[in-house]
C-alpha cells in the first residue's frame, strides 16, 4: 500500500472516531441534562400568598444573579392559582424591578392566561414598563 493511501486510510478512521465521539457525548450531554421547572419540579406549588412573599423577597434580593435565578424558579411553578400573588408583589415594585425580572413574570404568565397578563400590564401607569409588557405579552403569546 502506498504512503498516500495509509494517509487516506488513517485519516477515515480518525473521522470515524470524531464522529462517534461527538455522538456519544451528545446523548449523554440530552441524558444528563436536567429537566426543565415547568415539566417536572420536585418544590410543592406555593399559593398565592406564599407566591406573593417568596417574589417580593426575591425582587429585594440586590444580587442580580441570584435575583434572577430565585424569579425564574418561581416562575417555573407559576400556575392561574397563583399568579395573583406574583403580580401583587411586581405591582408594589413595578417601578425598582429590573426589565428581565417583568419579562420574566409576563412571559410565565403569558404561558397560561396572555389575555388576563396583557390587560393587566394595560394598567401599569409607568408608560416604559406598560410598553414592554404589551410587547412581551404579544411575543408570549404568539410563542405559547
Amino acid at each position: 500500500m502506498s504512503a498516500g493511501g495509509s494517509s487516506l486510510r488513517t485519516l477515515g478512521i480518525s473521522v470515524i472516531v470524531a464522529g462517534l465521539g461527538l455522538s456519544m457525548g451528545f446523548a449523554a450531554g440530552g441524558a444528563l441534562r436536567p429537566s426543565p421547572a415547568r415539566q417536572s419540579s420536585a418544590a410543592p406549588t406555593p399559593s398565592a400568598a406564599e407566591m406573593e412573599s417568596a417574589v417580593d423577597s426575591a425582587l429585594h434580593e440586590p444580587d442580580l444573579l441570584e435575583r434572577t435565578t430565585r424569579l425564574n424558579e418561581l416562575f417555573g411553578r407559576l400556575d392561574a392559582e397563583n399568579v395573583s400573588g406574583a403580580v401583587s408583589a411586581f405591582d408594589r415594585l413595578l417601578i425598582a424591578a429590573d426589565p428581565c425580572s417583568v419579562r420574566g413574570l409576563l412571559h410565565a404568565w403569558s404561558g397560561f392566561d396572555g389575555d388576563a397578563a396583557r390587560s393587566h400590564v394595560l394598567t401599569w401607569k409607568i408608560p416604559g414598563k406598560r410598553t414592554m409588557g404589551i410587547l412581551e405579552t404579544s411575543a408570549a403569546s404568539a410563542y405559547f
